[in-house]
């Protein structure tokens, strides 16, 4: 009978929890989920996708310079000598056969100008996820807050139960009940503050990844695991920057683009030597031509005209009776432009030794950046250690307190003060276990390696260190 009772008990829990909304039920979510849902839903990201979308775009516009472009024209007029107007037609096509050197100049300026958008979408990319994973641990901290404040209001409201009880009695002064209350409202405050802050930061979580932060619980997982993952080391996080800083790729690639500047302007200088050819017939001509830039020119046109309606000699009209061709080969150099060229050239120079000087000291300034944030992880290492070594004594203190006040041994001040220590020290544990995470965060991101070490699967996995 017994039994019967137990199943049937069992078969009405289960039905009801079948009615439970899915949505009621907080689901986990880690680090490796957060950062996804930033890669595909941050508005900062998506607008620096459009900006290297239109930087590819305008590659493609400046790489087209090698292909065949061809354009014709079809026009009619009417003048004096004809009686019903005549029909003209031209049509043109050119192409560079080969790449001059100026001509790749230019090309490897658009190549340059892509890439430079390039690392700056990816710098953009680092930093939005550096931002989710600061606010990812801020608001476990605030969480972990919380929790410890809540167990703070119901040690305060079992302690003011208690004074009324002994003010009743006559045991305690009507400022000691005072004190007690005044302690509680203090410590509910500070919940409501914390939870306020929660609010915030789960607000900023959603704007940052488009994840609705109050529909999951996020794990408390580290950013990284210190041993196996990732490397913390000097040596190994500077060949990391000096390989993924955007800053100090795109300043060498800045002193790339001087000096294809500096070829371009050095061609404008060379001779150009042009081979050209025309044949003419009776109702138009065709001409081409071939400079030493490999640029290659085809012309045709024609009219309806007849030969006595044309502007041309006796002599012309002579030859045009049957169709005739000529070569031409020209020569040409500018002896002077006023000194423009070289003064434009002597101006590159003068930016590209700028630019050289600007990455050794940026080099320079990396290695000090690097080295600081090895130091704080260290110090941010250390006071977990003694912060934990706080609470635990606060802890202590407390329990001794709490005993020797219900023994009649010390007043409510006292515990007061012994409670106030252990939120405290709470407190201090929980800010210096987010600030090693985000010291790590602030390392990877010095290095530009936050998304290399997401997709290799080195970060935000359930690393437990």
């Amino acid at each position: 009978m017994r039994l019967n009772k137990i199943i049937l008990y069992t078969i009405i829990l289960i039905v009801i929890s079948s009615f439970i909304p899915v949505s009621m039920v907080a689901a986990e979510i880690n680090l490796d989920a957060v950062l996804k849902s930033a890669l595909g839903n941050n508005n900062t990201l998506k607008s620096a996708r459009e900006r290297l979308k239109a930087a590819e775009m305008q590659k493609k516009a400046a790489d087209s310079i090698m292909n065949s472009k061809l354009n014709g024209e079809l026009s009619w007029q009417d003048e004096e000598l004809t009686e019903d107007g005549s029909i003209f037609s031209t049509i043109n096509y050119s192409k560079f056969l080969a790449e001059s050197l100026g001509t790749e100049a230019q090309l490897d300026k658009a190549d340059l100008k892509y890439y430079i958008a390039e690392l700056e979408y990816k710098k953009t990319r680092e930093e939005v996820l550096a931002a989710v994973i600061k606010q990812y641990y801020n608001l476990i901290k605030i969480d972990n807050l919380i929790k410890s404040q809540k167990s703070a209001v119901a040690e305060a409201e079992a302690l003011y139960q208690n004074a009324k009880k002994r003010h009743a009695d006559n045991l305690i002064t009507d400022a000691d009940l005072l004190r007690t209350k005044i302690n509680l409202e203090k410590v509910r405050e500070k919940l409501k503050s914390l939870k306020s802050d929660r609010i915030k930061a789960k607000e900023e979580l959603i704007l940052l990844t488009g994840i609705n932060a109050s529909e999951v619980k996020l794990v408390d997982r580290k950013v990284t695991s210190l041993k196996r993952n990732f490397e913390f080391k000097k040596e190994s996080l500077l060949k990391k920057a000096n390989k993924n800083r955007s800053d100090y790729q795109i300043k060498k690639l800045n002193a790339d683009l001087i000096r294809a500047d500096i070829r371009y302007l050095n061609s404008k200088d060379n001779p150009v030597f042009s081979l050209g050819g025309e044949y003419l017939f009776e109702d138009g001509k065709v001409k081409s031509s071939l400079n030493s830039k490999y640029q290659f020119n085809l012309s045709a046109s024609a009219d309806t005209r007849e030969q006595n309606e044309k502007y041309i000699s006796v002599k012309n009209l002579e030859l045009l009776q049957e169709s005739e061709w000529k070569v031409t080969a020209a020569l040409s150099y500018q002896f002077s432009d006023g000194g423009k060229n070289n003064a434009e050239i002597k101006a590159a120079e003068a930016r590209l030794k700028e630019s050289e000087f600007g990455l050794k000291n940026l080099e320079a300034q990396i290695k000090i950046e690097v080295s600081s944030l090895l130091r704080q992880l260290d110090l941010a290492k250390n006071r977990v250690d003694t912060a934990a070594q706080n609470l635990k004594r606060a802890k202590l203190e407390y329990q001794s307190t709490k005993s020797r006040y219900q023994k009649g041994a010390v007043i409510e001040s006292e515990l007061i003060s012994a409670q106030k220590l252990v939120a405290e020290a709470e407190s201090n544990l929980a800010a210096a276990e987010y600030s090693v995470q985000l010291k790590k965060t602030e390392i990877l991101a010095a290095v530009e390696n936050i998304h290399k070490s997401f997709t290799t699967g080195k970060l935000g996995g359930d690393s437990s260190e």
